[in-house]
């Protein structure tokens, strides 16, 4: 990969022009490598984007700027709230509050997914500690980490220390891992898994369908759930495409005894249809949308109350 700058255009000293060639070089990487790319003014503000970017999200947790959401999953036979799942949301300041899809991949890119994987187990960690310490009835959260975070050797551990440092069963996390992260074929991967879930913590298969062409890993990789993909349960009515894929999703979890839960339910027909299918559990904003803390804090105690039994 190669990035040429040519002066006096692109820089008058030799360091100026060593910074374009280096930008066109990046850019000739994200082009797909073994090829030339010349500098032009708008790499330059590419990258001074980039680098703002990288150094906003750096500041981000120590300033307290992301924050916990969550969306409730449904009981598809109680319709009620039985779990849910928790989403990352950036309030960056001057840019307003930002889905994941907007900064994760770019933080996956530079390396610094890791302290965010870190602060979101944190952070459930406590908000779960202080419901139970008010005496709420918490439910299981789900959490999306990065593929990366399974091939760390302390992985385990220090999760298991983070539990403990709040009192914490591991039943109440649920880890969403994409397929991706099976296409490492890993023993560290492998033995991360087993591991969690000898703890009690459940492994979720998120997007399931979209991004592996073998069905082999779901006997070598230790999981506990398949979660169908919003694409398949958005045209799920159209009986003569998708509807048979998430049939054979749904089949292919009872066959090996896992619970199938849908994402992305937006209407009473997708619900209705999962239902009859045997889906588990469904999650979408035909129920719930994302919501702050202080909100689902009160849709649990709501449950609570309606139902002083449980």
């Amino acid at each position: 990969s190669i990035g040429i700058s040519i002066y006096p255009s692109d820089g008058e000293d030799a360091e100026s022009l060593l910074r374009s060639a280096d930008i066109a070089m990046y850019r000739a990487k994200a082009s797909g490598r073994n090829t030339y790319q010349c500098y032009t003014a708008d790499m330059g503000e590419r990258a001074s984007e980039i680098m703002r970017l990288e150094g906003a999200l750096r500041k981000a947790i120590e300033n307290q700027e992301f924050l916990l959401y969550f969306q409730p999953k449904i009981d598809a036979v109680t319709l009620k709230p039985s779990s849910a799942e928790v989403l990352l949301r950036w309030d960056r300041p001057g840019f307003g509050l930002q889905s994941p899809a907007v900064f994760i991949p770019f933080a996956e890119e530079r390396n610094l997914i890791g302290m965010i994987d870190q602060f979101v187990l944190q952070e459930t960690c406590r908000q779960l500690h202080e419901w139970r310490s008010q005496g709420v009835e918490v439910k299981t959260l789900a959490i999306n980490l990065s593929s990366n975070r399974f091939t760390q050797d302390n992985m385990v551990g220090s999760l298991k220390k983070l539990l403990g440092n709040y009192g914490l069963p591991a039943h109440l996390i649920k880890l969403e891992v994409t397929e991706g992260l099976f296409l490492k074929e890993s023993e560290i991967v492998q033995r991360n898994l087993a591991a969690l879930r000898g703890m009690g913590i459940k492994i979720s298969i998120d997007d399931f369908g979209t991004g592996y062409s073998s069905l082999s890993y779901l006997h070598r990789f230790p999981v506990d759930e398949l979660k169908i993909d919003r694409s398949f349960v958005n045209n799920i009515l159209d009986l003569s495409s998708v509807a048979p894929l998430v049939n054979a999703i749904i089949g292919i979890g009872h066959s090996l005894d896992l619970s199938v839960v849908a994402e992305g339910v937006e209407t009473s027909g997708q619900a209705d249809y999962l239902r009859q299918h045997g889906c588990e559990e469904l999650q979408g904003y035909h129920f719930y949308r994302p919501m702050p803390a202080s909100d689902y804090l009160k849709l649990l105690l709501s449950e609570s109350i309606s139902n002083p039994a449980s």
